[in-house]
């Protein structure tokens, strides 16, 4: 049931995007604004509910993470700071990356739309970040659902 649903959810962002927007394939990867983005589910098990599981790279450092940066991604994690409840830190010594798990049943295709292109907007922030750009600010506003 639940590799049904992760299917369908993967057939029908597919089917929502251009050729040159996005694209699925068998390895069960996808395209948002020019960055790749590894899908996959991690099964129901012992009363934890499925996941669907999302990773991407950053930016690729020019020498291996200094204790500042360390510092920094560790502060981001801390306190979600601009990767919406998703986990930032290395993937070896001089790539970063981003990921997100998200309960599979709590999704949708537009759900995981959203998540998707907000990871892509996060990660493009990061990357302008760690290599001492000015991030530009995002394409829109996030709706946190609060008011004033």
């Amino acid at each position: 049931m639940e590799w049904q649903h992760y299917t369908n959810l993967l057939a029908a962002i597919g089917c929502r995007r251009s050729a040159t927007a996005g694209r699925i394939g068998w390895e069960q990867e996808i395209q948002v604004d020019a960055r790749r983005i590894a899908l996959w589910l991690i099964p129901a098990r012992d009363g934890v509910d499925a996941r669907l599981m999302a990773r991407t790279d950053v930016a690729r450092l020019d020498a291996p993470a200094s204790p500042a940066l360390c510092r920094q991604l560790l502060r981001a994690n801390a306190f979600w700071s601009g990767i919406h409840g998703g986990a930032i830190g290395l993937r070896g010594p001089d790539t970063v990356m981003l990921s997100v798990a998200q309960r599979l049943e709590s999704l949708d295709a537009c759900g995981l739309q959203a998540l998707l292109e907000r990871m892509a907007e996060d990660a493009r922030r990061w990357a302008a970040t760690l290599h001492g750009r000015t991030p530009a600010a995002p394409k829109r506003a996030p709706a946190h659902g609060l008011r004033a």
